[in-house]
């Protein structure tokens, strides 16, 4: 943002302030798994519009498509982002009637770089001598994967906290950006740049959020019949607006704070109101580690070191390797796969968003005869049978909270009814667990493994 920001006039903005404003963007909670797609998507486009100028290509430019497709998922965000860059590139060649050799040459290297660093998605789609069958063939849409049937709540709740796969947005964000515009209007500052160009994005932002919704609105796909329409997410192309967004109300009350004392009142209110929420209400570090061991509010959420727990899963893994299956692989239950992955166990499940359809059948025999206890309309069965990503050891007590920490009250698990024999026949002959699983005759307790500096307590059981 600082980037972006500092390339505009000074007449739109006061330099003093950019450091500020781009402070107030880095405080926002930026989906961890998206790297830098949001949070870099306005130096991204800044690179962009000025290739647009017929400017040549800088090698710090080619650093940062570079660093930017680098550390961007193609399929979550780079995609949208590149389809982007390409159609404003060819608005802007009919338009002008120019091709801008060093735009286009810059969106080749983009995106080169972008399929060069996900080469595993066109190797297993288009290289594969076996005839890879991704899990995704199966995705049912409507049963879990966020289509809906009422369009303005739907709305509203992506205008006030944005769009997954991104970031969440204070909710006070679209709020501040039409009392703004009102507060600009009645200031008489409608005839400014700043003031239109913030009015637009305003604008493009909600544009934006009601296509988004209505993309994923189920009576609308049912009156179009169009098969398509719901094998693509086109709602992620919204979250190339949330930067917009913020972009907006950083010009707007920046002129505001130009216009006298009111104007600064607003200017410093807006800047602590956004920092109270990105830090202070959506912080969960910042709760974590000083709100909560002052107020004793809010739920504790384990460090890294606490998550991964490295010297509690040597004592595990030395278990593992002492027994007469030293080689076989472990199933987490009320713990994140990754955490035994992490730590060098082989595990049956795990978080992926692209494996074999045959892996998932076979698992899918593990847990079915659990999730299905109450009917396929269980949310839990269509957490998997619908969407699959999370190939997890479910329950239907535990539902889908696999951060079953040690201080949170224990929830036994009575009487699970997992196929044990499906699981020992893909390799799995052990069970991580944070609660003890009681009634279960398929199951030997060989251990319970506690550790200061962990954040579970680990019932590790062998499947006889």
């Amino acid at each position: 943002m600082f980037h972006g920001l500092s390339r505009l006039p000074s007449s739109w903005i006061n330099p003093r302030f950019i450091g500020l404003y781009a402070l107030v963007w880095a405080t926002f909670p930026f989906w961890p798994e998206s790297g830098i797609a949001t949070a870099a998507l306005p130096t991204i486009f800044y690179v962009f519009f000025r290739l647009d100028s017929g400017a040549p290509i800088k090698a710090s430019e080619t650093l940062i498509i570079f660093g930017y497709t680098f550390y961007t998922l193609l399929h979550l965000q780079g995609l949208f982002v590149g389809i982007a860059i390409a159609t404003f590139g060819l608005i802007r060649w009919i338009q002008t009637g120019q091709i801008k050799k060093s735009y286009w040459l810059a969106f080749v290297l983009f995106t080169g770089l972008s399929c060069l660093f996900n080469y595993r998605h066109f190797l297993l789609f288009f290289f594969d001598p076996q005839g890879f069958v991704p899990h995704r063939i199966e995705y049912d849409s409507y049963s879990f994967t966020g289509f809906h049937t009422a369009y303005f709540p739907a709305l509203w709740q992506y205008l006030r906290s944005g769009i997954l796969h991104s970031t969440a947005i204070p909710p006070v964000l679209f709020p501040l950006s039409l009392f703004l515009l009102i507060i600009g209007l009645s200031a008489k500052q409608r005839k400014s740049p700043p003031f239109r160009i913030s009015a637009y994005l305003v604008a493009l932002f909600f544009i934006a959020g009601a296509v988004a919704v209505l993309s994923r609105y189920i009576p609308f796909l049912e009156l179009i019949h169009l098969n398509f329409a719901t094998s693509f997410s086109y709602d992620r192309f919204a979250f190339l607006t949330i930067s917009l967004l913020f972009l907006a109300v950083i010009l707007l009350i920046d002129r505001l704070r130009e216009s006298g004392k009111p104007g600064k009142i607003i200017h410093a209110l807006s800047i602590a109101t956004l920092i109270f929420f990105t830090v202070g209400v959506q912080d969960e570090t910042f709760k974590n580690k000083l709100l909560k061991p002052i107020t004793g509010l809010g739920n504790r959420v384990p460090t890294y070191r606490e998550f991964y727990a490295e010297e509690q899963f040597q004592k595990i893994k030395n278990a593992i390797a002492s027994s007469d299956y030293p080689e076989a692989k472990v199933g987490s239950i009320g713990i994140h796969p990754a955490v035994s992955i992490f730590n060098g166990l082989p595990a049956l499940d795990g978080y992926t968003g692209n494996y074999p359809l045959a892996y998932k059948h076979r698992f899918a025999q593990i847990i079915l005869p659990e999730i299905s206890k109450q009917g396929t309309e269980e949310d839990i069965y269509l957490h998997f049978m619908g969407w699959g990503n999370k190939c997890y050891l479910f329950n239907l007590q535990h539902k889908d909270n696999f951060l079953r920490t040690k201080w949170l009250p224990s929830i036994p698990l009575n009487q699970v009814s997992y196929d044990w024999e499906a699981f020992k026949s893909m390799g799995g002959r052990f069970i991580i667990s944070s609660d003890p699983i009681h009634q279960n005759s398929g199951l030997k307790l060989l251990d319970l493994f506690e550790e200061k500096s962990s954040a579970w307590a680990i019932y590790l059981y062998e499947v006889v």
